[in-house]
């Protein structure tokens, strides 16, 4: 036995290929003798015979069943790093190592992939991975907007998929719709930004709820919405009167010139802004300037022509007598309007405040 052993190890340290077989039994993995056949056969081996050292310690056992990890390593040594990828997403299910081990190797400038045409398509390769790895990524209910910002920096492949993923992903409440609203904004997918914030308005507005719709239509710069969302709430100002996201519409700014019946209701809520702050000269020159400004609703015109009633009665005289006339004519223009007893209370208050007017007119021309 002791011969036997003597003799074994003489033909191992030789690099005798039957005597490496002969123990090849002994190891559950070709990766165990790789060191010793290397150090035994060609101690002065590059890096690039590698592979065919891998491939012999291999082959000693056949028909021995190979792993996804066997195949890595041997293509490892070969320098094939195209399949050394291929081999990884096989064993990875989420594509997480595959994609950021080629983005690093092609930072490092390591990486240089050729088709069967002697193509450089490397770049091509690493730009797939992170697409898919992105795109798998959005499809998470929480980790979405990681995936965005992967899509974002393949641009305009990357960009398209994610406005397509947002465009249907579920929006199932206020703060995911926000969220969804900056995400979009940082990449500038302002496609995007209008769709959601048209689909929240409008969802809102089916809901009964005018001052999340008017909200909603304005950051999404919607027109048509704005347009709907305005005559839903002063529809129910009429029936209620309350007016509904007053203090969004007093720091609109220009959104309110995306439609006449969103700057009629902005002009409204300023009326009721100077009123309720006792700026009544003010709130009277607006009031005048809604009635004969051509933009309100019909349905409108007897709430504007009775909001007139408590300046025409006040201590002081709050409209000229130019825009007493402005007012009459308004009254006499819209006989539907304000018809029976409230008609005539206004025809009266409109008279006395003409008489108080005139005479301070005459008094101060006497001066």
């Amino acid at each position: 036995s002791f011969l036997t052993n003597n003799q074994k190890s003489h033909q191992l340290i030789i690099g005798d290929y039957s005597a490496f077989e002969s123990i090849r039994d002994k190891y559950s993995s070709w990766f165990d003798i790789l060191g010793g056949w290397v150090m035994f056969t060609a101690p002065w081996a590059r890096r690039h015979a590698l592979g065919a050292a891998a491939a012999a310690c291999a082959g000693m056992r056949t028909g021995a069943p190979t792993t996804p990890l066997d195949e890595m390593a041997r293509a490892l040594m070969d320098g094939d790093l195209h399949q050394v990828i291929h081999e990884i997403q096989q064993i990875s299910d989420n594509g997480w190592f595959a994609t950021h081990l080629t983005d690093i190797l092609f930072h490092c400038g390591k990486l240089e992939i050729m088709d069967k045409h002697q193509t450089d398509v490397t770049g091509r390769l690493r730009d797939s991975l992170i697409l898919e790895y992105g795109s798998l990524l959005m499809e998470h209910p929480s980790l979405w907007s990681v995936g965005l910002s992967y899509l974002a920096s393949r641009p305009p492949e990357g960009l398209r998929r994610a406005e397509l993923i947002l465009e249907r992903m579920p929006v199932q409440n206020e703060a995911k719709a926000m969220r969804i609203v900056a995400e979009a904004k940082k990449y500038g997918l302002l496609g995007v930004v209008q769709s959601v914030c048209t689909c929240m308005g409008a969802r809102h507005l089916a809901g009964g709820r005018v001052g999340g719709a008017l909200s909603w239509a304005v950051r999404a710069r919607d027109s048509a919405l704005c347009a709907r969302a305005a005559d839903r709430a002063l529809r129910q100002y009429c029936a209620t009167g309350a007016l509904p996201a007053a203090d969004l519409l007093l720091t609109a700014g220009a959104a309110m010139l995306l439609c006449d019946t969103l700057l009629f209701l902005g002009k409204y809520c300023d009326f009721h802004r100077l009123y309720k702050n006792r700026e009544f000269k003010k709130a009277g020159k607006l009031l005048v300037s809604l009635l004969t400004s051509k933009i309100a609703p019909d349905y409108f015109w007897e709430t504007l022509l009775l909001d007139t009633l408590p300046l025409l009665e006040s201590d002081e005289p709050v409209f000229s007598s130019s825009e007493t006339f402005e007012i009459m004519l308004c009254l006499e223009l819209k006989p539907l309007a304000l018809a029976g007893e409230k008609a005539d209370l206004l025809r009266l208050a409109l008279a006395r405040n003409l008489a108080r007017t005139t005479l301070s007119d005459v008094d101060s021309g006497g001066e």
